[in-house]
């Protein structure tokens, strides 16, 4: 019998996490070692994602990405964090959540704060049946009730669309 298939199947050995090839090949340059940076975070525990151990490295950041990693960069920066005992990693990606339902109110952060300050920097929405459109008004109700719990305030009026076109007008709307 395959195992691949079973329920308590290991994937972990099906699945392959690599590195950008353009990526690990810039990294290496010495170019980066010399550079002024905007960011330069020193000393982290660097958990890269793949499943590899963590390691100590400094990381470079120049105009919002990452330019450089590497044990020890010297340069200058405008900013440096000393993240020694810290750890740095990717952002995560929340696969199932119902923050969809509040990205139209106005207010939104105080739901979106708190998964940016555990990083996670992507979620995925609608994938699991109550997601914010298309909506009819006994779904329509049960979202609302939903969000006003977590939001602890009405949000009745705030929830007028029935389609995803006009849900997605709604949010081009609100910027």
């Amino acid at each position: 019998m395959n195992t691949m298939f079973t329920r308590n199947a290991d994937i972990r050995p099906y699945i392959q996490i690599k590195p950008h090839k353009q990526l690990q090949f810039n990294f290496m340059k010495k170019e980066f070692l010399m550079n002024t940076f905007d960011i330069i975070i020193q000393n982290a525990n660097v958990y890269d994602g793949t499943g590899s151990s963590s390691y100590v490295a400094d990381i470079a950041i120049q105009d919002g990405r990452i330019a450089a990693i590497s044990k020890k960069i010297n340069a200058s920066a405008e900013k440096i964090i000393d993240a020694s005992n810290k750890a740095v990693c990717p952002g995560f990606i929340d696969v199932h959540s119902h923050a969809d339902l509040t990205i139209h109110l106005s207010d939104h952060h105080k739901i979106l704060e708190p998964l940016l300050r555990q990083g996670v920097t992507t979620f995925v929405g609608g994938n699991c049946g109550m997601g914010p459109a298309p909506i009819d008004d006994y779904h329509r109700q049960e979202a609302i009730t939903y969000v006003e719990s977590m939001m602890g305030e009405s949000v009745q009026s705030s929830f007028h669309w029935s389609s995803v076109g006009s849900f997605l007008e709604t949010l081009d709307k609100q910027g």
